[in-house]
């Protein structure tokens, strides 16, 4: 028999001291990033891959919200347009948030990065989109290893010629030296 998992999905920000508990789940979410490589071509040798980092993780999460209380809500829910309210204010203001959903691994900082709302029928539902973009702390990645920033890669052509690529990640640059 399959056990139904129960998520909580929380935005919490002022320190945790603000927090909205969403009260309809949405059907499905997902999270995703990309890794930022580059294809570099070079004659008589053809692509390499040049490793970068990932990319900021992002999450779309759509839902409503209720009128009034259905059985499926997870907590009592407030009025509609305070939920929208508070968002659109964290949302204008850029303010970090805590994304928290029970039950998963996904519980860091975030920013909202797109917002979206309105009302599909005259029940009174608040339909929503918020996108999260997750927020990473630039004192932190400059203090990492100073020689983790930098990648080489020696070539041998076929004419016997060597190409030397140096990807300087903290830099953003790749330069070429052909001998």
């Amino acid at each position: 028999m399959w056990e139904v998992r129960r998520l909580n999905i929380h935005i919490k920000w002022n320190n945790n001291k603000s927090a909205i508990k969403l009260p309809v789940l949405p059907e499905s979410f997902e999270i995703s990033a990309l890794q930022n490589n580059n294809t570099v071509t070079i004659h008589d040798f053809g692509d390499i891959n040049l490793l970068g980092v990932r990319s900021l993780y992002e999450i779309t999460l759509e839902s409503f919200f209720p009128h009034m209380h259905y059985d499926f809500c997870q907590c009592t829910p407030g009025k509609p347009y305070d939920y929208i309210r508070k968002l659109q204010n964290l949302f204008e203001k850029n303010t970090l948030v805590h994304l928290i959903i029970t039950g998963t691994n996904i519980n860091g900082y975030f920013t909202i990065s797109s917002f979206a709302y309105g009302e599909e029928d005259r029940a009174g539902d608040v339909s929503y989109s918020l996108t999260f973009t997750e927020y990473r702390n630039p004192g932190k990645a400059a203090s990492g290893k100073a020689s983790a920033g930098k990648n080489s890669t020696k070539i041998t052509l076929k004419t016997g010629a060597e190409i030397s690529i140096t990807h300087d990640k903290t830099m953003c640059k790749e330069s070429y030296i052909r001998t």
